[in-house]
């Protein structure tokens, strides 16, 4: 059996298109948490100017050139829900981040929409490159759990517990039990002992149990 990156993989090379799923999917949380753009808007940089973005993507094909003087840059085809795009770097971005210009790498991106010193037209400028598995690990200190009142029963209160003793870590966690015809009427709860580990296994049984679940910074 091929492991979903490889079947998605084949899938793309095959026909074009990904057709089970999108290589994202496992990390739609901190994409919805943390990030404010998308790769299609890197095409349009008449549109936001000013604006400063994040933007998480998949590479899904990269190469190194040479410029007529010899220079090295890099350029790097990356993909999200929305689009795919071409992003080069040259001089101190090539040199800072070529490290991500492997086919199948997940990326999270920061910049700006500017136009750049000695140049006419604004355009995306990078400021940072990071591994998108990581963005977890260096933002995420609290779990907001988001549950409607209906569905709080001493089962659900078991399992809680259950999977917050099998997965201990460094997040804390907030309580929000809204009512479930108005979604206004709610009481939010943080944890003052509880610490756990918001791993993609916690995520999923959560999500299982019909709780909305979010990162947050602080």
């Amino acid at each position: 059996d091929w492991s979903t990156m490889e079947k998605l993989a084949k899938e793309k090379e095959v026909v074009g298109i990904f057709i089970s799923g999108h290589p994202l999917d496992d990390f739609k949380l901190e994409i919805e948490s943390f990030c404010n753009g998308d790769v299609g808007m890197i095409s349009k940089p008449v549109e936001y100017l000013g604006k400063e973005v994040t933007i998480a993507a998949v590479v899904t094909d990269a190469d190194e050139r040479m410029t007529k003087h010899n220079d090295m840059y890099g350029r790097m085809t990356i993909e999200d829900y929305s689009s795919s795009h071409t992003v080069f770097l040259f001089k101190e971005n090539y040199l800072n981040y070529k490290r991500f210009m492997n086919r199948g790498t997940f990326i999270v991106m920061k910049g700006k929409f500017e136009v750049p010193r000695h140049r006419k037209d604004p355009e995306f400028v990078i400021h940072s490159i990071d591994r998108l598995q990581d963005l977890k690990e260096k933002k995420v200190n609290w779990i907001s759990i988001n549950v409607a009142n209906s569905e709080l029963t001493p089962m659900l209160i078991s399992d809680l517990s259950k999977l917050f003793s099998e997965n201990p870590g460094r997040c804390g966690v907030s309580f929000t039990v809204h009512d479930q015809w108005d979604e206004e009427m709610k009481v939010v709860m943080p944890s003052k002992n509880v610490k756990i580990d918001p791993s993609y296994e916690l995520i999923k049984e959560l999500q299982k149990h019909k709780i909305e679940v979010a990162l947050k910074e602080k």
